[in-house]
């Protein structure tokens, strides 16, 4: 193929013109990759950010919940139980009251047991650890 003239010059015309549009749409690729990697970092830093403010968040709930726990026992005006003047019935009725307003089940047996006085107190002195875990074990025994 051999040309000359003006179909030479409109044959390089034309691998230049492309040549152009290629190099363009190569630019353009480049620019919308690097356009998504700014986003994709972007992205991860703000990621980055709520996982750090969900650490934060979770080293601060133990004390708060700490502290809530210890307002919520405060905030009762439950005495405890005596075991020469209360009804046993009567008082555990009287605790899951205040208990379901103000503590999660899984505390219950904590705050039951604080709650005793005298003889109750020893007798549950006496049970295991895993016993006195569980609230529904704890009052099984009464």
């Amino acid at each position: 193929m051999e040309l000359k003239g003006e179909e030479l010059r409109k044959w390089v015309d034309k691998r230049v013109a492309e040549m152009r549009e290629k190099e363009k749409e190569e630019r353009e690729a480049q620019k919308d990759k690097e356009r998504e990697e700014r986003t994709a970092q972007r992205g991860l830093k703000k990621l980055e950010k709520e996982l750090e403010k969900l650490r934060v968040t979770s080293q601060q709930l133990p004390a708060q919940k700490i502290q809530n726990a210890h307002s919520a026992v405060h905030k009762i005006k439950l005495p405890p139980f005596g075991d020469r003047v209360d009804e046993i019935d009567a008082y555990i009725f009287r605790f899951e009251v205040h208990a379901l307003k103000y503590w999660p089940d899984d505390e219950w047996a904590n705050y039951f047991i604080s709650l005793l006085r005298g003889r109750a107190l020893t007798y549950f002195g006496e049970l295991s650890s895993e016993e006195t875990l569980n609230y529904e074990t704890l009052k099984s025994y009464y």
